[in-house]
């Protein structure tokens, strides 16, 4: 549920930001996803922080605070830390790569301010990692089934 609700939510809050954005937004961004990249895999939880301000600092520049509410509620589940450090310890530096290299497409965009491929990229960048957590899930319980 939370991928669904960020899948519709998180598009449509980056897709009216980025055309607001001021250059200090975009550096702030491109500062935050070089972070992400640093951190690898070593430091899930570090990763994740970064990781959750990447999206909140995409879409701030929104202005839309009903919509920012929603999604700061959504981003607060604690399922997603779990999720997430399953998911970076389930997919290993594969996963840390396809993450920056997704985060730098959205960024391109952004800063370019195309809102139909921002809109388009976000929906992929989050229904990729909802699919290796289904993936990571399912693995999971297969293994629990085994032992």
């Amino acid at each position: 549920e939370i991928y669904e609700l960020r899948e519709l939510l998180e598009r449509h809050a980056a897709g009216i930001a980025r055309a607001v954005a001021t250059r200090a937004d975009v550096a702030l961004l491109r500062d935050l996803a070089e972070r992400i990249d640093n951190a690898g895999t070593d430091d899930p939880q570090g990763a994740f922080a970064l990781n959750r301000q990447f999206h909140e600092r995409l879409c701030a520049p929104c202005g839309n605070g009903l919509l920012l509410g929603l999604l700061a509620q959504v981003w607060s589940q604690q399922a997603a830390l779990r999720i997430f450090t399953r998911s970076t310890q389930g997919g290993g530096q594969a996963f840390a790569d396809r993450t920056s290299a997704e985060h730098h497409a959205i960024l391109e965009a952004y800063g370019e301010r195309d809102a139909v491929r921002v809109r388009d990229l976000v929906r992929e960048h989050i229904a990729g990692a909802h699919e290796a957590t289904v993936r990571l899930l399912v693995a999971g319980r297969r293994a629990e089934e085994v032992a």
